[in-house]
């Protein structure tokens, strides 16, 4: 039944041990999810660094179902802009989010996510001249409340692998635009 000079209890201990790191990661885990429920909704992140976003269903702005994320599925990295139609701070982050645009849009999957029907969204995107795709989410409160989203503008950075490199909410400065580009695998092999 067991080896010969392995004592019982060396292998209790081992087991032992194995539970625990189980029930040490998942601690961890709600650990976390606690400390995020005991932030101010303006400080609460939807999303953590070196966390990886399961895809969402939204639509292009022409109606047609799709999934966003794609930076996973598709090997590349994202950029994934949320925003209302209404929001000034998201009007006024556009400049930044143009910026990205431009420096990353060859490379890098840059998305706009309005929280908003299509046709306003739509109108936006026209008023706005927004040189990057925009979607939208079917229903903004579930899609909010699902992920925990509490404000807008929210810039979620994700490497090749579909994990967040970075989250920001709010408008992000010139040294959050500085701070993208370098982290961008794209950018710093340009």
């Amino acid at each position: 039944m067991f080896r010969k000079g392995v004592p019982y209890y060396s292998l209790a201990l081992h087991g032992i041990l194995v539970l625990l790191a189980a029930s040490t990661m998942i601690l961890s885990t709600q650990v976390r999810r606690l400390e995020r429920q005991l932030l101010p909704p303006e400080e609460r992140l939807p999303w953590e660094a070196g966390e990886a976003i399961e895809p969402f269903p939204v639509a292009e702005l022409d109606g047609t179902p799709t999934l966003a994320p794609s930076a996973a599925r598709d090997d590349h990295e994202e950029l994934l802009f949320f925003f209302t139609t209404t929001c000034p701070a998201c009007k006024e982050n556009q400049k930044q989010w143009k910026e990205l645009h431009r420096r990353l849009g060859d490379q890098v999957q840059v998305v706009g996510v309005s929280l908003d029907p299509t046709e306003p969204s739509v109108a936006y995107r026209e008023a706005m001249e927004l040189p990057y795709r925009v979607v939208t989410v079917a229903d903004r409160q579930a899609f909010a409340q699902e992920h925990e989203l509490s404000a807008v503008p929210l810039t979620v950075h994700l490497g090749a692998d579909g994990k967040v490199l970075h989250t920001r909410i709010g408008i992000l400065s010139d040294q959050d635009v500085t701070d993208i580009l370098a982290r961008s695998r794209v950018a710093s092999s340009s």
